[in-house]
């Protein structure tokens, strides 16, 4: 089994690009650790690269996709979009982005592998990205389509952030609103790891949140 995580700088996670096999510190990390205490026989690449939108994505899918030929392909990527929109004056063409991740799903496609989709997110810690939100919220529903469209699982990770933020401060999650802490990556790899069990006869422990303390 090849696993195949691609996104942005929340998949990233300031992995070592020098190290083909470098897994960041984040949820990807997380998920391969948990993987590995079950006795798994798999191994985990990370191609997430800080600042991509969807469009870097469908450049650099040969090498860091199609070339790999992965078993499972986890994507989330589309908070880059939004926030360009904003702090670079870069108009997003929702439209565009929906065709853009169709290519990037098609071209894979091509090899059949299990994906997994998961939700851009907006966390309500930061008051100066409120107006995220009506840009970020059809993002959200274009991957949403997509996972329908292709047969993906789908994990609705901004559903998920928001009842978190019902039981701990939003900046618990991510103090930016974008990057997560610790805790919210674990609870990315949580949830992540909740849908691959639903696709696999594996096995797979990690404590749930509400199991800990976290004061």
């Amino acid at each position: 089994m090849k696993i195949l995580f691609q996104g942005d700088s929340v998949t990233d996670c300031q992995r070592d690009r020098k190290d083909p096999q470098g897994l960041g510190g984040g949820y990807v990390r997380i998920i391969a650790d948990a993987l590995g205490a079950a006795d798994m026989e798999f191994s985990a690449w990370n191609r997430g690269i800080s600042g991509n939108r969807v469009r870097d994505l469908v450049e650099r899918w040969d090498e860091d996709c199609l070339d790999l030929k992965p078993n499972l392909l986890s994507i989330l990527i589309g908070i880059n979009d939004v926030w360009r929109h904003f702090d670079r004056g870069l108009p997003i063409d929702h439209a565009d982005v929906h065709r853009q991740y169709r290519t990037l799903l098609e071209r894979a496609a091509t090899q059949s592998p299990q994906l997994i989709l998961m939700e851009p997110f907006l966390i309500p810690a930061a008051p100066e990205k409120v107006a995220f939100r009506p840009v970020l919220n059809p993002v959200i529903q274009i991957v949403r389509e997509l996972a329908v469209e292709f047969g993906a699982a789908l994990v609705p990770l901004d559903g998920l952030f928001a009842a978190a933020c019902s039981w701990r401060p939003a900046g618990f999650w991510a103090e930016d609103g974008v990057h997560p802490t610790a805790a919210g990556h674990r609870l990315i790899a949580d949830a992540w790891l909740d849908v691959y069990q639903s696709l696999t006869s594996d096995e797979v422990r990690l404590t749930h949140f509400n199991h800990l303390s976290l004061s």
